[in-house]
């Protein structure tokens, strides 16, 4: 599956309910209902899947279907035309459905009631996606804190062809903008000019000359100069020009800010919320080969995020802008000893990726063995919790 670009703050959101649980819950229901609609392959991929976070209050949405995903935006008018007749066609079919179901199962029945508050999204122009060939949406079954569902119900709403704005602006802002890196190139030449400028004039005014002739002003004509090789350097390395943004070309790679270990007390007690917040896993990467051997690829760090329940997501991000995640949880063996289980990693442009050398998706991780364990771990990002000890 892929990850969409787009992260949803529950707290900006009201999530329609269904049966005491937010609607997208549903979704593998309604996806076997929607099989039955007109259209019905192309209509169930156009639900992604989302996978709520609890710790941050966040939702991230994953889709099925495959190629490049790209934002409305990011479409041509034509293609924009098409997605407008797109969602035209999905209302149709939907509301066909929900007619036959009436009839059929009835009027209050769950698949009644689930495909009445699906076609909903709080801000539709930011909340489609084409996926390769296939429309996709992603918010779906939320509204606007404290909005009315009805004024974001596109079954009730006529939708009109200019439903995605035809004038994108970031067409034409691609065209004429140049590279943010040569922005930063410019800015550090002009103020090395500036100071420069700024140096001379303080240098050789009719005052300055005369008083370079004393010890005094010597001593502060090289204190500009170390002064402004000092600033020049600072915003050099601000903008890391001819620097790497990390060791490894290809992954990017966030540094600790502050390192704590697990607590062993909590991990006897076999206490999962031990694991709670955000954490860096340096583990090893496996490849298959040619053969279909599993092969040692590069040692890679993870970002792992726990919730209070020993489950979390497992994510990694290369520099060409390629994000991987996986649902994780955590298996608590010993005080020096537990299991992550993560499945294959799913990735926007990558296929698939083992993360175990077996498959199993296990990663063993041995407190007591740091030399031979398939993995380290350290908290990277905030506070963690407070049973971690520094």
């Amino acid at each position: 599956m892929q990850l969409l670009p787009i992260t949803t703050n529950r707290n900006e959101i009201d999530i329609q309910i269904l049966q005491g649980n937010a609607v997208f819950n549903f979704h593998r229901q309604i996806e076997k209902i929607l099989q039955h609609a007109p259209n019905g392959k192309n209509i169930s991929l156009f639900y992604s899947e989302a996978a709520v976070n609890n710790t941050r209050n966040e939702i991230t949405w994953f889709t099925k279907a495959t190629g490049k995903i790209r934002t409305m935006q990011e479409l041509q008018p034509k293609e924009r035309s098409w997605v407008s007749e797109q969602l035209k066609v999905f209302s149709a079919a939907i509301k066909l459905t929900i007619k036959e179901l009436e009839t059929t199962a009835g009027e209050k029945s769950f698949g009644v009631e689930a495909l009445k508050n699906i076609f909903i999204a709080p801000d539709i122009q930011n909340s489609l996606f084409l996926v390769g060939s296939a429309l996709v949406i992603a918010e779906w079954g939320c509204v606007p804190s404290g909005a009315d569902p009805r004024d974001y119900d596109l079954l009730l709403l006529d939708l009109p062809y200019n439903i995605i704005p035809t004038n994108s602006i970031t067409e034409t802002e691609s065209v004429t903008q140049p590279p943010r890196f040569l922005w930063r190139s410019f800015a550090v030449v002009a103020l090395i000019f500036m100071l420069i400028i700024n140096l001379a004039s303080k240098t050789y005014s009719p005052m300055s000359v005369n008083a370079a002739l004393n010890t005094n002003a010597e001593k502060q004509l090289k204190l500009d100069i170390q002064n402004l090789k000092h600033q020049t350097q600072e915003k050099l390395d601000s903008c890391q020009i001819g620097k790497e943004k990390a060791v490894n070309k290809e992954f990017t790679i966030s540094r600790p800010t502050e390192n704590k270990v697990l607590d062993q007390k909590a991990l006897e007690r076999k206490d999962l919320s031990v694991f709670n917040g955000d954490w860096r896993m340096i583990t090893e990467l496996y490849e298959a080969d040619n053969a279909g051997k599993a092969q040692l690829d590069k040692k890679v760090e993870y970002k792992l995020n726990f919730y209070n329940d020993g489950k979390g997501m497992f994510s990694l991000q290369y520099n060409d802008g390629d994000i991987c995640k996986t649902p994780i949880s955590v298996h608590i063996e010993s005080k020096d000893k537990f299991i992550i289980n993560a499945p294959k990693l799913e990735c926007q442009k990558r296929n698939p990726r083992d993360i175990s050398i077996d498959k199993s998706g296990n990663i063993i991780c041995n407190l007591t063995k740091p030399d031979h364990a398939s993995c380290q771990i350290e908290c990277y990002k905030g506070p963690c919790d407070t049973s971690f000890e520094k």
